[in-house]
């Protein structure tokens, strides 16, 4: 008899407790894997025209090679790549830095960039500020760019 009310007791509880759902499914790397991080979304070759702010006439121009790691560059024309470190992101948006390099709108002048990019559209938007070493009184200048895929 001892047994038959322990045996039910067990049945009783084990019909009472609360199934435990399997833990939810970490989605990082998915979303890694499928292009979910803006340095995914921003992969490829971007041919770029740079502008002064509040300015639609074109500085200078180069191809942004910018790959689904922290790999990234730009190329002046005939020149050398000049690499890219990001730096961080912030929500949709890479932030990053380049240089120093010779400047292709200040011929001979060593630039430092902080950059930021992001995606509007089909379009890559970024806000540079250049500054230039040794310039005198005007050595800080932004820029924007926008970027077409290739």
């Amino acid at each position: 008899m001892r047994s038959t009310v322990l045996l039910g007791l067990a049945v009783l509880l084990s019909g009472c407790t609360k199934q435990e759902s399997p833990p939810a499914a970490d989605t990082t790397a998915m979303s890694e894997s499928t292009g979910g991080s803006p340095v995914a979304r921003m992969a490829g070759m971007w041919n770029v025209n740079v502008m002064r702010e509040g300015s639609d006439s074109v500085a200078t121009t180069h191809v942004l090679n910018s790959t689904d790691s922290a790999a990234w560059s730009f190329t002046f024309p005939g020149r050398q790549p000049i690499p890219i470190r990001i730096t961080g992101m912030s929500g949709d948006t890479v932030l990053a830095e380049a240089g120093p390099f010779e400047s292709s709108v200040r011929p001979g002048v060593q630039t430092t960039n902080i950059i930021k990019t992001w995606l509007e559209g089909d379009n890559l938007v970024s806000w540079v500020r250049a500054r230039y070493d040794g310039t005198g009184p005007d050595t800080v200048i932004i820029f924007r760019t926008v970027g077409t895929r290739q």
